[in-house]
């Protein structure tokens, strides 16, 4: 039995950093401002997330998620988890 192909890429936004990751639209770009330090938004199940410097930035089945800094640690253990048992079947 072929086992299933599970891909997860994450980059963390690093505004200095160019070109920006394709996903992150600046705010330069818009006529809106947001009073949050952000950088720009990305768009995430039909919302606009604002991105912060330090977010990661996840694609997963050409979706893409934003995860906080701060929750990053908890997200690799959690994708682990759930790449485990899809792979095994428990």
């Amino acid at each position: 039995m072929a086992k299933p192909e599970l891909c997860i890429k994450s980059k963390q936004f690093d505004p200095q950093k160019r070109p920006w990751p394709k996903f992150v639209i600046p705010w330069d770009k818009t006529k809106y401002q947001p009073r949050d330090c952000s950088w720009g938004y990305i768009e995430c199940e039909n919302e606009k997330v604002h991105v912060l410097a330090g977010d990661w930035i996840i694609t997963f089945s050409d979706k893409v998620y934003l995860c906080r800094e701060r929750d990053y640690e908890k997200f690799k253990e959690r994708a682990k988890q759930l790449f485990k048992q899809a792979l095994t079947g428990k």
